[in-house]
């Protein structure tokens, strides 16, 4: 499937225009303060049809990028499967199922575009030996070791080719990276044609 994923992405298909979209906004949310920052309050959905707001007559829009969204989508719900289903004329009990449903998809995307952007944090190690010889010579060696961890900027997709475009007997996560570094350059082409 990842491969399916590249041949789309190297080709100009559709669903590459959609991930395109996605690698795009994800790359400038590296950046905070961003126009399209998911976590800024003025950020902008993508113009992709699956992420409009005007979703009248259903529960939501079918993907959510901007965390002020994911709120706002999770309270529309609320009022709509909570206080409207508590009024004189009761829910039924599909729609009630739909509303579990619903709120459950809508928490996970809320989680998901709200979550925090994942951090550079340096870790020091302290270690302290002491030798004592029969002379009564005591000798102190402290040796400081520091490890810097910085997160992959491509993880994003990593996780989605690992999560979306594998199945759960097939996990091969070098075929992803693979994949991911190959879009991530021919993304970057595309750019600056």
């Amino acid at each position: 499937v990842a491969g399916a994923l590249l041949v789309a992405a190297l080709t100009g298909s559709a669903s590459a225009r959609s991930l395109r979209t996605l690698f795009e906004a994800r790359k400038a949310d590296l950046g905070s303060g961003a126009p399209n920052d998911r976590l800024a309050p003025d950020c902008v959905e993508p113009d992709e049809p699956e992420y409009k707001s005007e979703y009248a007559g259903s529960m939501g829009p079918e993907k959510v990028f901007c965390c002020h969204t994911a709120k706002q989508v999770v309270a529309d719900l609320e009022a709509r499967c909570v206080k409207e289903c508590q009024d004189p004329v009761a829910c039924t009990k599909s729609l009630m199922k739909v509303c579990e449903a619903y709120k459950k998809k809508y928490a996970s995307l809320e989680e998901q575009a709200c979550k925090e952007r994942p951090t550079t944090t340096t870790t020091t190690t302290t270690t302290t030996t002491t030798t004592v010889t029969t002379t009564t010579t005591t000798t102190t060696v402290t040796e400081a070791i520091t490890t810097t961890t910085t997160a992959d900027p491509l993880q994003w997709c990593y996780d989605m080719c690992r999560d979306t475009a594998q199945s759960e007997n097939c996990k091969d996560e070098a075929s992803c990276k693979n994949f991911c570094h190959r879009a991530s350059e021919r993304f970057e082409k595309e750019a600056h044609a």
